[in-house]
């Protein structure tokens, strides 16, 4: 998936700071030294585990340090890395990847055909094993009948040179599923080979341009390799990258990441981001426990729909379509008319809860409504932020208990083509994991190849765990001597591999 995911989340991400009055002083100083450059975020990375890849902070700080066979990252298309070449058989079941012989893991051993192989059967293996589906292994050969990570697996081959994949039907999309940091290639050393376990979430071999040479409690630094494809990328790329979180060192950032709808951004940053293909939404996290107050269906079309009514009385005008409006067949939907004194009165299961929790957001609007909406219910609504490797356990149903009610969430989607990004949001539990309480979504992706985008957003809006909120542009913000003229700004956020100086 683009995601781009996460997790934006934003992804995977991927707390999103939204529609927030933050005053910002700009500091203006003169650089002497444009080799460095200062990158902020606002969260901090947890996993260096490929698996984890789909935490939004991650699409940032690991993408430039674990290389997939092809990236879609440079503004001239698919684009080689670890391959150098590749064909697809007419009907797109067989593809080969030549394999370049002169990349090397940043402790210098040879990435191969056999080491890319075992890296892939790997993430094959734990995905399989969590019941996990994703795009490169659906509909490979004699991926149903692997079980054991020591196991065969017959629609990888490889020899010397190349890797070759086969299907079972067309993989017309292959380029663009191999190239997500899922993918990307792992050091046989940085993991169990037999249980496939990673064995240090903050350490690990590079296998891209740079590599990580500082972890920190608020920043990582990470180091160009210069005996990494020098010849590929941005021909000014920066020597080293600091990448931090600490909220002190916003100000002086040189680029950081962020969306076309942030309010008061500083003036000496140029927003860089492709279409409004991002997702912010309101996610029930508690909806499967019976004390919550999000449990029953009704109660939970009841208080979304005046939750909208008080979003639009503070000024925002939400959406209430998942996917965003720009994709073909894709509609907007309406919230009912709903009277918030017969709601009062009513004895709904809601009314027994005293306190809606925990509210994860920073949302000055939607805070604002929220704790309107509660008023309607008897319901005291309080917020708190949770690290997103925290909240990301919460987002599983059927726990017995949840720290959290409601979160705020990002994710991003391939608008021109959603449908692997849509599985991947529902079938993944590597992804950001949309419910569906009925089954029928699960039933109709497991059923069908081509989807009914609109019957799936339908769902959505009918079950009334996700709430949508708005549709945006995610990329980043950067000074102008940051030069990414190369760079596909389509793809978010950031691989610091085309990215330089000017």
């Amino acid at each position: 998936m683009n995601k781009k995911y996460g997790l934006i989340i934003i992804v995977v991400s991927i707390l999103l700071i939204c529609f927030t009055s933050i005053g910002i002083f700009i500091m203006k100083e003169k650089r002497n030294d444009q080799s460095k450059l200062l990158f902020w975020t606002n969260s901090a990375p947890f996993s260096t585990d490929p698996m984890d890849y789909d935490a939004f902070i991650h699409h940032i700080v690991f993408r430039s340090t674990y290389s997939s066979m092809v990236t879609e990252y440079s503004s001239g298309g698919p684009t080689g890395i670890l391959a150098k070449s590749w064909k697809a058989s007419d009907d797109f079941k067989t593809w080969t990847l030549f394999v370049r012989d002169d990349v090397t893991f940043e402790n210098g051993d040879k990435i191969t055909p056999e080491i890319i192989v075992k890296s892939l059967t790997r993430i094959a293996y734990l995905l399989k094993k969590g019941n996990s589906e994703t795009g490169l292994f659906n509909h490979m050969l004699g991926y149903e009948s692997f079980n054991k990570i020591s196991d065969k697996l017959i629609g990888i081959e490889y020899d010397s040179n190349s890797i070759t994949l086969k299907f079972d039907r067309p993989k017309n999309d292959l380029l663009d599923i191999i190239s997500f940091g899922l993918y990307g290639i792992a050091h046989p050393s940085d993991y169990d080979q037999v249980t496939g376990e990673w064995k240090d979430k903050k350490k690990f071999i590079s296998s891209g341009s740079y590599k990580i040479i500082q972890w920190n409690k608020d920043s990582i630094v990470l180091q160009l390799r210069d005996d990494f494809l020098s010849t590929i990328g941005h021909k000014n790329k920066f020597k080293t990258i600091e990448i931090t979180w600490d909220p002190n060192r916003k100000e002086e950032a040189d680029a950081m990441d962020g969306l076309n709808i942030d309010l008061n951004v500083r003036n000496d940053l140029t927003f860089y981001g492709g279409a409004p293909s991002g997702i912010m939404y309101l996610r029930c996290i508690s909806w499967t426990n019976p004390d919550s107050p999000f449990y029953q269906l009704s109660d939970r079309q009841k208080i979304r729909d005046i939750f909208y009514s008080e979003v639009e009385k503070a000024g925002f005008k939400p959406t209430r379509s998942f996917f965003p409006l720009i994709m073909k067949g894709i509609r907007d939907f309406k919230s009912g008319n709903v009277d918030s004194n017969v709601l009062a009165n009513s004895k709904v299961k809601v009314l027994k809860h005293s306190s809606l929790r925990s509210i994860y957001l920073y949302s000055n609007p939607t805070m604002e409504a929220l704790k309107n909406t509660g008023k309607n219910f008897n319901l005291e609504v309080n917020a708190i932020t949770t690290p997103y490797d925290e909240l990301i356990k919460e987002i599983s149903p059927g726990l017995p208990s949840y720290k959290v009610d409601l979160a705020v969430l990002g994710t991003d989607i391939f608008v021109e083509q959603p449908e692997h990004d849509i599985r991947f949001m529902f079938l993944s539990k590597e992804g950001i994991q949309l419910p569906d309480a009925k089954g029928s979504i699960i039933a109709h992706l497991k059923k069908h190849e081509a989807l009914d985008v609109q019957m799936i957003n339908q769902e959505l809006w009918d079950q009334a765990i996700i709430w949508p909120l708005t549709h945006y542009s995610s990329g980043f913000r950067a000074k102008d001597f940051v030069d990414v003229s190369i760079l596909n700004v389509l793809k978010n956020p950031i691989d610091f591999m085309w990215v330089g100086h000017k």
